[in-house]
């Protein structure tokens, strides 16, 4: 009988990272009232390896997929943007059906098909962390937040010369990430400060190795109408992805999402160089139909 799809796992992670250099002491929470313990697990020894198109289509989206091993969380990870400090995360565990390592599970890029296509995903880095974790509970035991010190040694593919640093994570764990979250990861972010520690300038380790800004923007055009269009085409593939994921509203947002670019570019097609009759046209009202079905 061929294998039957695994469905993947979706969490929200709330997490802030800090930059430290070698001899930064780790920090202290004692004092605080929302912390009453502090319990230390083994070292672990996490390795990943990072996949990207060639072009890193990936990255551009401040999004990273990555193949784990090592740690309690070991498999394939697809991190997605969800706000400030947060992401989605989708994780699906290692193949053992005897399919090649570097093969890209396809319910992890199907996630992210409106982005890829049908370009090829291939390794881009490899990351190695050694992690010492302390988990922070509060007066009741339930647990907070994580607190990692990580050691990093780092290259992307082609280079030659790796990367090393150090890096610390704050995260939230449990309900501690819904309401007051923001206001319980200043409180312990503070205590970081006060250690020494330094906003992180790169919202991945990825990012960190192929240099991509912490906050990349596609270039803006002067143009109203162009603008526009550009806007709805990011908004298409957000929706395109919630679609996927079963979310609330999702298909109705997207199908007007697909209205709207149609409409823009027939009222602006000398503009964009198409005519009324254009393929894009009409595959944009194919879609919508889709969707309206």
């Amino acid at each position: 009988m061929p294998a039957q799809k695994r469905k993947p796992s979706r969490h929200t992670e709330v997490e802030r990272k800090f930059a430290v250099t070698p001899a930064t002491v780790s920090p202290s929470f004692g004092g605080l009232s929302t912390v009453a313990t502090v319990e230390r697990s083994p070292v672990q020894q996490l390795d990943a390896v990072y996949y990207d198109t060639p072009d890193q289509d990936l990255a551009r989206h401040r999004i990273t997929l990555r193949r784990r091993t090592g740690g309690p969380d070991a498999g394939w990870h697809l991190k997605l943007p969800a706000g400030a400090d947060a992401r989605t995360e989708v994780r699906t565990p290692l193949d053992d059906s005897g399919a090649p390592d570097d093969t890209v599970p396809d319910e992890l890029r199907d996630v992210v098909l409106a982005i890829v296509r049908d370009r090829p995903i291939r390794p881009v880095a490899r990351i190695s962390t050694s992690r010492t974790v302390d988990v922070l509970y509060g007066p009741d035991g339930q647990a907070l937040a994580e607190f990692c010190d990580d050691s990093v040694r780092a290259s992307a593919e082609g280079d030659d010369e790796p990367q090393e640093w150090r890096e610390w994570e704050l995260e939230l764990l449990g309900d501690a990430g819904s309401d007051g979250g923001a206001a319980l990861l200043d409180r312990l972010a503070n205590r970081l400060f006060d250690a020494g520690a330094e906003p992180a300038g790169h919202g991945s380790k990825l990012a960190k190795v192929l240099r991509t800004p912490a906050t990349e923007s596609a270039p803006r055009s002067d143009d109203p109408v162009h603008r526009a269009v550009a806007e709805q085409v990011e908004q298409l593939l957000v929706w395109d992805r919630a679609v996927r994921a079963d979310a609330w509203d999702s298909v109705h947002q997207m199908r007007v999402t697909t209205r709207k670019i149609r409409s823009l570019l027939r009222a602006s097609e000398e503009s964009f160089g198409i005519a009324d009759d254009s393929w894009l046209l009409e595959e944009l009202r194919v879609l919508a139909g889709i969707l309206g079905g």
